[in-house]
């Protein structure tokens, strides 16, 4: 893949590498579909809160996937399931920062990145977790942030919303070493999905996870995933 995008092929872009963006990027290429999968940090891919992750892989194709190249425990979760993806041909892990959606005659075409370069694709998936327009707060601390030390994405949060899609903030709280505290991130209206997924308001694009369903875990986050997964197949193959 060249560094601005070009002469690049991708079946379906995904922005966010937690539960949710893995899980349907995993499903995605293993039905044979070439996957731009964007991450503000590669540190981070399918990286959980905590020590262990009490059933996760109970009923996911990924998970199954993962378990068997490691453990419970959250960082060797995270090597697993990163190590699973990268050695896909049909996946691409890229570091970037998504600020925004390109859409063409009322469609969906693809992403804008904050580092610059633009990537195209007839469908989009925005698996952000709790990061549009994150605030976090921990004592005294206030800083635009999902989680101490990740970003937050206030410029994509401001371009769904000047495509008229509706945000409402919710609060959660986390805890971690770096300290405890709560996060204040924007997740999509319920009445703005289509069949839980779609956005009505922008055709090509889904979501999923915590941005969707704020009350998910990361269980539930990678179940959210591998169904988006699916319907991004069904959608690709009735557009092919």
């Amino acid at each position: 893949m060249s560094e601005d995008g070009a002469q690049t092929h991708a079946d379906v872009i995904i922005a966010g590498a937690g539960a949710a963006g893995c899980a349907a990027a995993w499903t995605c290429v293993r039905a044979g579909l070439q996957v731009l999968l964007v991450s503000d940090s590669l540190d981070t891919v399918f990286l959980a809160d905590g020590e262990t992750v009490p059933g996760v892989w109970e009923g996911t194709v990924f998970g199954r996937a993962v378990a068997a190249d490691a453990g419970e425990k959250a960082r060797d979760l995270h090597r697993g399931a990163k190590w699973l993806l990268e050695r896909e041909q049909r996946l691409h892990l890229l570091q970037a920062n998504v600020s925004g959606l390109l859409v063409e005659d009322g469609r969906a075409a693809g992403v804008r990145t904050w580092e610059g370069p633009e990537f195209r694709a007839p469908l989009t998936a925005l698996c952000v977790g709790s990061f549009l327009a994150a605030e976090l707060e921990a004592g005294a601390l206030r800083e635009q942030a999902g989680r101490p030390g990740r970003m937050s994405y206030p410029d994509l949060a401001e371009n769904l919303r000047a495509h008229g899609v509706e945000l409402e903030p919710h609060v959660h709280a986390f805890s971690s070493a770096a300290g405890s505290g709560t996060v204040t991130a924007l997740a999509m209206a319920e009445a703005e999905l289509d069949d839980g997924v779609w956005l009505k308001r922008l055709p090509g694009v889904a979501a999923a996870g915590w941005c969707t369903r704020p009350d998910v875990d990361f269980s539930g986050a990678v179940r959210a995933g591998e169904e988006l997964g699916l319907k991004l197949v069904a959608q690709a193959a009735a557009v092919s």
